[in-house]
């Protein structure tokens, strides 16, 4: 007799073939899919509403300290047009040119389904500060705080037109 096992696709020492397929996964897993992803999504807009609230620390101040005068409105404008249009279109509607090469659409900013109403100035400037997840790039070190006003304050101006 031999010390080779009769059938070569078993292992003598408990090890598994080298040509067997890989354990499954337990079912358990599947079953607790939905729960992990429900909880991450949790997780992801607990941070956005911290962030925007200034609970983690986003805005250095919860009002705008740049007063909404022309020569703010005009220097807002003029950041926008080089800075945000693109995603957010010329007139802030939505829909700028590269606003489909991020997972998460950008949001009008004037017109009737404007997204500045539900936020505050201090929102707006960690949004745009910070970025948000899903497309919102960080604009703190290629802005400066006074030009982020300074958008704000544009885009206030447009009042939903």
């Amino acid at each position: 007799m031999t010390d080779q096992p009769e059938d070569p696709t078993q292992a003598t020492d408990g090890a598994a073939p080298a040509d067997a397929p890989p354990p499954a996964a337990p079912a358990v897993l599947g079953a607790r899919r939905p729960v992990l992803i429900a909880v991450v999504v949790v997780v992801v807009l607990g941070v956005v509403i911290a962030l925007g609230t200034g609970i983690l620390g986003g805005a250095p101040t919860a009002t705008n300290p740049i007063s909404a005068t022309t020569d703010s409105i005009d220097r807002g404008a003029t950041t926008y047009a080089n800075s945000c249009a693109r995603c957010h279109g010329v007139d802030a509607h939505g829909g700028g040119v590269d606003s489909g090469t991020t997972s998460v659409p950008p949001p009008a900013l004037s017109g009737p389904s404007s997204h500045l109403t539900a936020h505050s100035d201090g929102d707006l400037f960690t949004f745009i500060h910070d970025g948000l997840p899903g497309g919102m790039p960080q604009w703190a070190g290629t802005l400066s705080d006074n030009q982020i006003w300074d958008v704000i304050n544009f885009l206030r101006s447009l009042k939903g037109s």
